[in-house]
């Protein structure tokens, strides 16, 4: 079955080499690389690794997840009449035949708009507007088995042509960490089916972005997400649950302050969602 994939890049060129390598092995696939504006040297050491084979679309500065790999996602909607398309992390690590079931099961689910793989145990996107984005421990199920998602995994991700025809590519004001799971809302919204498919596997075991970065991205784009699924009254709610999460963590020593639960990040999140500021975190979060 022919269909296209994006990896997205940012300065980590040997393991976007194995990614790509990974990705060939599926038969009919065409894999093309967006380069999210890395610097000079690591692009140069990509291109040595990949050689001819795979094509490098640098795209000049870091524009983001959702904003990079719409670069590539327009192009494949303007002049390829395939109908499926992988997006990727450049570190994702799919398993041996993940792709082609991925394939296998959106052909034979018309009503499937956004699929994706499992991780080593299979969770499930929920989404609610209070409690925000998270991710739950699947019912029991075989191999094979679709389970319905509130959003697919950012790591690794199937779309359908007709599906993104409809609904738009990514939002581009996320910049990372919720534009994926703002998709497989709005792609729920106009009633396709968004699912995790138990047996195909993915692993990204190099992710290093700063927890910082992470913390206020997720923080600030989960009240988009709130305000956008569930209405401002809800955001509202979700923030003050956030600035009072914060401030108790605030009152902990550092040692035994959740990893997870930065509150400077958060409290940044919050300030700036109220200030309608979006797109990259703040100068003085290290990207």
């Amino acid at each position: 079955m022919k269909a296209q994939a994006f990896i997205l890049h940012w300065n980590r060129p040997e393991s976007c080499a194995e990614t790509v390598r990974l990705f060939l092995q599926c038969p009919g696939l065409a894999v093309g690389v967006l380069d999210n504006g890395s610097h000079e040297g690591h692009l140069a050491k990509l291109k040595t690794l990949l050689g001819p084979i795979v094509e490098i679309m640098p795209l000049g500065s870091n524009l983001g997840w959702g904003a990079g790999l719409n670069r590539g996602l327009k192009r494949w909607l303007e002049n390829d009449r395939t109908p499926f398309c992988f997006v990727s992390a450049d570190d994702a690590r799919p398993a041996l035949g993940a792709l082609e079931k991925l394939l296998s099961a959106m052909e034979a689910h018309g009503e499937l708009g956004v699929l994706c793989p499992q991780y080593d145990v299979a969770q499930i996107g929920v989404f609610s507007p209070i409690r925000g984005p998270r991710l739950m421990p699947s019912q029991a199920g075989r191999n094979g088995t679709i389970h319905q998602a509130d959003f697919a995994h950012g790591t690794l991700t199937l779309f359908r042509r007709e599906c993104l025809m409809q609904i738009g590519l990514f939002d581009e004001s996320y910049f990372a960490y919720g534009d994926e799971m703002e998709l497989s809302l709005r792609a729920k919204r106009a009633g396709w089916a968004v699912g995790l498919l138990r047996g195909a596997a993915v692993r990204n075991p190099e992710t290093k972005v700063a927890a910082d970065v992470v913390q206020y991205l997720s923080s600030r784009n989960s009240l988009q997400l709130a305000a956008r699924y569930g209405g401002g009254g809800q955001a509202i709610i979700r923030a003050l649950l956030m600035l009072l999460n914060s401030g108790r963590m605030l009152c902990l020593p550092k040692s035994w302050r959740n990893r997870n639960c930065l509150p400077i990040p958060r409290l940044a999140a919050v300030r700036d969602y109220f200030l309608g500021r979006t797109g990259p975190p703040p100068n003085f979060l290290i990207i």
